[in-house]
């Protein structure tokens, strides 16, 4: 069997990684103004 490992270009791990660090940063932003106690 032979493994294929596909190539992304470099604008795509751009956008990947821009997609996650903006989901972090607004789940963190909601949770942050969120009205409920964290008990």
């Amino acid at each position: 069997m032979e493994n294929k490992h596909a190539t992304y270009s470099p604008a795509f791990h751009l956008i990947s990684w821009i997609a996650l660090i903006g989901g972090i940063v607004t789940y963190l932003v909601g949770l942050w103004n969120a009205d409920m106690q964290l008990n």
